[in-house]
């Protein structure tokens, strides 16, 4: 599949062969909910140039209305499949011959955009009933380390 120029970024090209009735089509999402969806028909604006020009021109004025997420903001939302309850806190129970089973809390984080992950891990064993705070705590510093750059 070819590579989408940033000119074209949320602009889809649709070629109607059954009614001859070309258009750009706008999409935009955040937080999976759909915000922006227009049609632009070549015939409504003359031709396909102008009809890419004014759906260019309303995508973009509709992102800076509606602003992506920073990525503070996306690593604190909360996914469908968290189980500990805590955004970013991972609860790992390991299944052992022992009588108990171990459990502990796993985060992780990117300080930087591009970086490396980090990750920690608080044992129960080790740490106790404060092992799930403790983790909690590691993942908002490490969330509060992030920068956009």
């Amino acid at each position: 599949m070819a590579k989408r120029l940033k000119a074209h970024k949320n602009i889809t090209r649709i070629k109607n062969l059954k009614n001859r009735r070309d258009e750009y089509w706008v999409r935009i999402q955040r937080g999976g909910e759909q915000i922006c969806n227009r049609h632009f028909y070549d015939a409504d604006y003359g031709d396909s140039r102008l009809a890419l020009t004014a759906a260019q021109i309303y995508r973009d004025s509709m992102l800076i209305v509606n602003p992506k997420m920073s990525r503070q903001q996306f690593a604190r939302r909360k996914m469908r499949n968290n189980t500990s309850g805590t955004t970013g806190v991972q609860k790992i129970i390991k299944d052992t011959k022992l009588e108990s089973n171990s459990i502990s809390y796993r985060v992780r984080w990117i300080p930087k955009k591009g970086g490396k992950r980090i990750s920690a891990t608080f044992t129960v064993a080790e740490h106790g009933e404060d092992a799930e705070r403790l983790a909690i705590e590691a993942r908002e510093r490490g969330i509060t380390e992030m920068r956009e750059s």
